[in-house]
């Protein structure tokens, strides 16, 4: 399957990235800072964008055939960031087509 990743630095995302390269999926990770993400894989693709900038999500799901949402809250910060970000998520998986959204949250 391919299949993007979105918070995959964070501890969840990044069991997420690598159950899933494990697997023989092709994972598209989505994150802020690259240089956080230490994996290498041949079916590993990273892209750098930010879920409160809409336009940066379409190019992480566009043909992909599920999306995971592995975005977290940081400790001292507000929720903005997950709440806003999801529902931007949920709009580029709407323009691209793309119909299969697994959310992990705690």
């Amino acid at each position: 399957m391919q299949l993007a990743v979105i918070g995959a630095t964070g501890g969840t995302g990044l069991q997420v990235v690598e159950q899933a390269l494990e697997r023989g999926h092709f994972v598209t990770a989505f994150v802020r800072d690259p240089a956080k993400l230490k994996l290498k894989h041949i079916n590993l693709t990273v892209l750098t964008g930010n879920v409160l900038e809409p336009d940066t999500l379409l190019p992480a799901v566009r043909r992909q055939d599920a999306v995971i949402c592995a975005l977290g809250s940081r400790p001292g910060k507000t929720d903005h960031a997950v709440s806003e970000g999801t529902k931007n998520l949920i709009a580029a998986m709407h323009e691209t087509g793309v119909r299969r959204l697994l959310l992990v949250s705690s």
